[in-house]
């Protein structure tokens, strides 16, 4: 299954849903997981807005063409995770409050209750359930993908709240 870029199309998650929607990656067959839909589409929301000034997928092609609507070639993993790198590295130096929901309506906030308002920065403002960086999760996915040389896949699964 992939996901569309399209925010219209796609499931927001909220705290009161009866069933998530999580995200993993597919490195053959090691799957990472990387969030929940909501906080995937919101990652790539915050990178396009804040690091792209020409528009989605302008600066980071790999990351926001091909593997966020579902598949990433192998030959392009190391493209890819040159990127990760890269956006890492700029969102560890922004402030939290540059955190985009929605990129078609960035003034969108999730509750403010929500745990991101205390992070440091917008690279720590997403997180796995497990705790991890979301970026360092999907770097793993990257890492493992490199060494058995295979596509890496964007999975979604359902599970009861």
């Amino acid at each position: 299954m992939t996901m569309t870029i399209n925010p219209k199309a796609s499931t927001v998650v909220t705290t009161n849903s009866k069933t998530s929607t999580l995200i993993g990656l597919r490195a053959g067959n090691e799957v990472i997981g990387v969030g929940n839909e909501a906080q995937f589409y919101a990652l790539m929301s915050t990178i396009s807005l804040n690091l792209e000034p020409r528009g989605w997928g302008t600066k980071y092609p790999m990351m926001m063409r091909h593997l966020y609507p579902g598949q990433l070639g192998a030959s392009d993993v190391r493209y890819a995770l040159e990127e990760i790198v890269e956006i890492s590295e700029k969102l560890s130096k922004m402030k939290a409050d540059k955190l985009v929901w929605d990129i078609t309506d960035p003034v969108i906030r999730p509750d403010e209750k929500q745990l991101w308002m205390g992070a440091p920065n917008l690279l720590d403002v997403f997180r796995t359930a497990d705790g991890e960086r979301a970026m360092d999760a999907m770097k793993r996915a990257l890492i493992a993908a490199m060494k058995k040389s295979t596509d890496v896949y964007v999975e979604l699964t359902h599970r009861a709240a």
